[in-house]
């Protein structure tokens, strides 16, 4: 008689299998959870800082306070700053904003900042950008002021 040899696949290797596909899925999601985690943070910023700058704009076209509304940047402090006056350091500000922990700025660069002031009546500004990104880089945001005071956002990897 001739000998049946099983065909087919062994518990130990179905096993084997089954671990690594479940291997490759869990690193997968967890790096997605990752970018949806850094996604959320950046963009939460994004629109916390656009509405400073909104403020700042429409505080200076209607001429509260009869002066110049602006936002001051820190990057050593990750932090922004609503203010009115005709520049921030001889200005009195309104209320302070931080980035999230998970956050920090690349523009303005190390220990320097940004001051962007909206001129009354036009809320004309001058050209300006912030960018922010998660702490890893990965996910970054840019926030541009146009000279006529448009504010846009706009978020990449």
């Amino acid at each position: 008689m001739k000998n049946i040899i099983n065909q087919g696949f062994s518990l130990i290797e179905i096993t084997t299998v089954i671990f690594i596909f479940l291997l490759i899925i869990s690193v997968f999601f967890s790096r997605f959870l990752e970018f949806s985690a850094d996604y959320a943070n950046v963009s939460k910023d994004l629109i916390s800082i656009k509405k400073t700058l909104e403020i700042a704009r429409e505080k200076s076209l209607i001429k509260e306070g009869y002066t110049s509304w602006g936002v001051y940047f820190e990057n050593s402090t990750s932090a922004y700053y609503l203010f009115a006056g005709p520049s921030y350091a001889s200005s009195t500000q309104v209320f302070a904003n931080y980035l999230s922990t998970n956050n920090k700025f690349l523009i303005p660069a190390n220990n320097s900042y940004i001051e962007i002031i909206f001129k009354p009546f036009t809320g004309y500004a001058t050209n300006a950008r912030i960018t922010i990104s998660s702490l890893n880089e990965k996910i970054k945001g840019d926030i541009i002021i146009n000279v006529v005071g448009t504010i846009n956002t706009n978020i990449y990897k």
